[in-house]
C-alpha cells in the first residue's frame, strides 16, 4: 500500500473515530447549554412569529434558523442540531487536511488532522449546537476555496458567500472576512504597480498563497 493510500486510510480513520466519539457524546449527555436553548428560541420565536420561543437581537441569525427549521418541521432541534454540529465539525477536520496538503504536503496535513481531532477544546464541544466550531467550518471553506481557484469569478464568489455564512453565524469572524478583503486590496494594487497580467502573476507567485492554485 503506497503513501497516498496509507494518507486517506488515516485520514477516513481519524474521521470515522471523530465521529463515532461524538454519536456517543451526543447519545449521552443531556446538559444543554444556555446559549444553546437560546438559538433554540430563537428559531422557535422566528417561526412562530413571535408566539412562541425568545428574541435576542445581539445573536447572529444563522444557528437560530436551522433550529428553528427543524423545529418547524417536526424534529428535535437539539438532537438534530448537535448532529449537525457533529458533522461540520468532521467537515472542519477534513478542509483542514487539504488546506494543509495544499500548503505544506501530505505528512503535514495529516499531522495537522491528528492535532485539532484530538485538542480538548474541539473535541469536547464539536457536537454541541454553538456558533464557535460551526462558524469555523465555514470559514476554513471560504478560505479553502480562495487559495485555491483565485481565477476563478465562481469559485471566488463562493468563497465570499461562505464567508458571509460564517459572520451570520458568529460575528467575530468578520475578522477572517476582512483579512481577505485587505489581501485583494494589496495584491490589487501590486497589479496596477506592475502594470500587465505576467507581470502581476509573477507578484502573486512570491508575495501571495494565489501562488498554490498557480502551480
Amino acid at each position: 500500500m503506497d503513501f497516498k493510500s496509507n494518507t486517506e486510510l488515516a485520514l477516513c480513520a481519524t474521521m470515522t473515530l471523530f465521529f463515532v466519539a461524538q454519536i456517543v457524546i451526543i447519545s449521552n449527555n443531556n446538559v444543554l447549554f444556555w446559549d444553546e436553548s437560546v438559538y433554540i428560541g430563537m428559531g422557535k420565536f422566528i417561526f412562530s412569529s413571535g408566539s412562541s420561543g425568545l428574541w435576542e437581537p445581539i445573536r447572529p441569525l444563522f444557528l437560530p434558523l436551522i433550529a428553528g427549521t427543524f423545529w418547524a418541521t417536526g424534529l428535535d432541534p437539539i438532537i438534530y442540531g448537535r448532529f449537525l454540529a457533529a458533522i461540520l465539525s468532521v467537515g472542519s477536520i477534513f478542509i483542514t487536511f487539504l488546506i494543509a496538503k495544499k500548503i505544506f504536503g501530505k505528512t503535514e496535513a495529516i499531522i495537522s488532522v491528528a492535532l485539532l481531532a484530538t485538542a480538548p477544546l474541539f473535541f469536547g464541544f464539536a457536537s454541541f449546537f454553538l456558533t464557535d466550531i460551526s462558524s469555523t467550518f465555514f470559514a476554513l471553506l471560504a478560505l479553502y476555496l480562495f487559495i485555491s481557484y483565485p481565477e476563478s469569478q465562481k469559485h471566488l464568489f463562493f468563497s465570499g458567500m461562505f464567508l458571509g455564512i460564517a459572520f451570520l453565524t458568529r460575528f467575530p469572524q468578520i475578522i477572517v472576512l476582512m483579512s481577505v478583503l485587505l489581501f485583494l486590496v494589496f495584491e490589487n494594487r501590486r497589479f496596477k504597480k506592475h502594470g500587465n497580467k505576467s507581470n502581476s502573476k509573477e507578484v502573486l507567485k512570491k508575495h501571495s498563497s494565489y501562488y498554490l492554485a498557480l502551480q
